[in-house]
């Protein structure tokens, strides 16, 4: 995916103070204490293991671009999820997709 499209998941996260990784298809959450608690994204990005210091899986902070970012969902349902965020003044959020 070029930039110039990934830049509206990197806006939409970051108007959640939350990272263009909540909505990658790479992004694996390791589990808190709870369900509802993902804990920090892991990536899985399948280049990830060939590159030694990559910028893109580790540290990404709300408004930062990655290059290996993929989206899980289409962006009218991560705007949908953003928006609700906002309107409920929600801190966060977590979603769950069955894939059958």
């Amino acid at each position: 995916m070029v930039k110039a499209d990934r830049e509206v998941y990197v806006e939409l996260a970051a108007e959640m103070d939350s990272s263009v990784c909540c909505f990658c298809k790479f992004s694996e959450c390791v589990s808190g204490e709870s369900p509802c608690d993902c804990g920090e994204p892991s990536c899985k990005h399948p280049l990830s293991d060939r590159l030694e210091e990559s910028q893109h899986y580790e540290g990404l902070e709300p408004g930062q671009d990655c290059w290996g970012f993929r989206p899980e969902h289409p962006v009218e349902l991560c705007a949908d999820i953003t928006g609700l965020c906002l309107a409920n003044k929600w801190l966060s959020a977590v979603w769950w997709q069955n894939k059958r």
